[in-house]
């Protein structure tokens, strides 16, 4: 599935105007880019300190929201200022490999400390109890990595190849994430984002095999 028809055209109109309202106050991409890893740090503070409920679900969810509209942000600013460098996109691709992993291990790591996480309330199932969930978030971020890292090296081995495809790229990590928070089943969330972002991965593999065959240095 091609990016255009993903989430983030869903969300584009908020994007913009978020990024309009940036742009005429001064703040830079690469500034945008510093907030979007400043809110992701907030929500690791706000889940880790906050007492477990639905409601601190729900602020958590709200705070990720934000994150996900500040990660295309910086390049809408970028876009409207006709500032957009090259290092700014390596700025802003490494500030997401950052963000990934501290917002995708923080339930694992309260569950870790206080045990709290896989409450009463929450959606049991026996995978989640034969796995850790410490590992299915070691999955996850694994297959984000891999998601992100497949399409950066076709692209570089072909500038022409659209290699931004499949279910899940960030946009749609972080807005499962958002909705698992506000309905109280996380746990889950991370499970089926752990298998789902590997799969993507491995398609986004094939795809660039296909792109690419027949072609060499």
């Amino acid at each position: 599935m091609p990016s255009r028809f993903r989430l983030r055209i869903v969300f584009k109109p908020l994007v913009l105007g978020t990024a309009r309202c940036l742009a005429k106050v001064g703040i830079t991409p690469n500034q945008a880019t510093g907030m979007m890893l400043a809110l992701s740090i907030a929500c690791v503070v706000y889940f880790l300190l906050v007492p477990m409920s639905w409601f601190m679900l729900i602020g958590f969810g709200i705070l990720v929201f934000i994150t996900g509209v500040f990660d295309g942000v910086d390049g809408a600013i970028a876009r409207l200022t006709s500032a957009k460098t090259r290092f700014g996109a390596v700025l802003d691709s490494s500030m997401d490999r950052i963000s990934d992993p501290i917002i995708f291990f923080v339930p694992a790591i309260r569950e870790l400390l206080a045990g709290d996480v896989l409450s009463a309330s929450w959606l049991h199932l026996p995978i989640l109890w034969d796995v850790p969930l410490w590992a299915w978030s070691f999955m996850l971020v694994v297959g984000a990595y891999m998601t992100s890292y497949v399409r950066t090296r076709a692209t570089l081995a072909d500038s022409s190849l659209d290699a931004d495809i499949g279910l899940l790229g960030r946009s749609e990590r972080l807005f499962l994430v958002v909705v698992a928070s506000v309905v109280n089943i996380l746990p889950l969330a991370i499970v089926v984002l752990a298998i789902l972002t590997n799969i993507t991965a491995v398609f986004r593999i094939k795809d660039a095999k296909k792109g690419l065959a027949g072609k060499v240095d």
